[in-house]
């Protein structure tokens, strides 16, 4: 299925490809808006077509794509398809018609569910949790009682994607179910729902034997109660394995929390600072140098990328700093841009956070950019923020 994808997106990209070739690359806005839309057109007439094929993965593959263009105006013949002979192409007609939002499918639904492939009885789920049908949610639950560990796992993930308030109680109580895979995907969905009152019970799995059970239960505490658990995500990042910190940092990322910050961008694991990227952070920055062992670790360009990540900011080095000192494998987060407005402006309540001796390099932040500077300027800039803030 997941090659039925792959196969869907390259025969996409060749569409395109041979519908632009030769086109004016200097055409006006309007004309590249209107020729997008006749593309798209172009596809999903193609792919109504292939609807009718009989070569059922080019049906599959017609459905799939109608799905991801939103061709609201082909889901009658998509629907169609509900009842088709192959068991893929069913699948991928149910799952076109949740992503097109279409809400005449309840009965066709719930006869998904009597289906024998997993694939299949999941879709049904989804399908039937996406239109709220609660008249069907008793049934649905059953389903975490299957013989199937593979159902159990799939039901108890779909309950976690639509934050199924309902299944929390079942979810509890396959915590002890003799599959630790079910275990784990039931911890996430508890997690995923996010109902406060369910934290104490999840911080318990933390003690659990199995280390992944451990780590589901870290990564649910972390997004179900990160303010009132925060102690607890504390000690795990302090005395936990490296899975179990990595899940308590994600958790207390949420929070902003200075500990977890430090430890984030000490760990040497910098996509993990995607996580930080928040106000709080920002002003966590502000208000606190940045830690000695990042200095040591790091070569400048490393760092200002890290601070570009958390600010969310653009790197400009005015000039001061050649180029080359910054890796062309940065090339898409440093951008060289002109000179900024004046020292005194930027430095009245913020001082240089960054100082690297070996390389006379040091950085302050602006409104709009990091801007890097030589050490003979750090230097006049520390002792103008120091008279503006004795001024004050």
């Amino acid at each position: 299925m997941r090659g039925v994808i792959t196969f869907a997106l390259l025969m996409q990209l060749l569409v395109s490809i041979s519908w632009t070739w030769g086109q004016d690359s200097e055409g006006t806005n309007d004309h590249l808006g209107s020729s997008k839309n006749s593309q798209r057109e172009q596809i999903i007439r193609q792919q109504r077509g292939q609807l009718r094929s009989a070569n059922p993965v080019q049906r599959r593959f017609a459905v799939y794509e109608l799905g991801r263009l939103g061709a609201i105006e082909a889901a009658a013949e998509i629907k169609e398809l509900l009842h088709d002979e192959s068991s893929l192409v069913r699948y991928f007609a149910m799952g076109a018609l949740i992503d097109l939002d279409v809400k005449d499918i309840r009965l066709e639904a719930r006869e998904f569910l009597k289906e024998r492939e997993t694939a299949n009885i999941l879709v049904g789920v989804q399908a039937l949790l996406s239109l709220k049908d609660t008249e069907s949610y008793a049934e649905i639950l059953t389903f975490l009682d299957n013989p199937s560990p593979s159902v159990r796992q799939g039901v108890a993930t779909t309950f976690g994607l639509y934050q199924f308030n309902e299944a929390i109680p079942a979810l509890k109580r396959h915590l002890a179910d003799p599959d630790e895979t079910v275990r784990f995907w039931c911890l996430c969905a508890l997690g995923a729902i996010g109902d406060k009152d369910t934290a104490s019970f999840v911080a318990k799995f933390i003690a659990d034997p199995n280390a992944q059970i451990q780590k589901a239960a870290v990564m649910a505490l972390g997004q179900i109660d990160p303010e009132g658990h925060r102690n607890t995500l504390r000690t795990v990042l302090k005395t936990g394995s490296p899975d179990l910190r990595q899940a308590a940092l994600l958790g207390l990322a949420r929070v902003a929390d200075p500990e977890a910050l430090e430890a984030a961008i000490c760990s040497g694991k910098d996509w993990l600072l995607n996580y930080y990227c928040s106000p709080q952070t920002c002003s966590l920055l502000e208000r606190t140098r940045i830690p000695r062992a990042l200095v040591r670790r790091k070569p400048i360009r490393e760092v200002l990328v890290i601070i570009s990540t958390l600010t969310r900011k653009k790197i400009d080095v005015s000039g001061n700093v050649p180029e080359r000192m910054l890796a062309a494998s940065y090339g898409q987060n440093i951008a060289l841009l002109g000179p900024t407005p004046s020292a005194m402006a930027l430095l009245c309540s913020l001082p240089p956070l960054f100082l690297d001796r070996d390389r006379g390099l040091s950085f302050v932040v602006d409104d709009d950019a990091i801007r890097v500077v030589t050490e003979e300027e750090a230097r006049k800039l520390w002792a103008d923020w120091g008279k503006a803030r004795a001024s004050k």
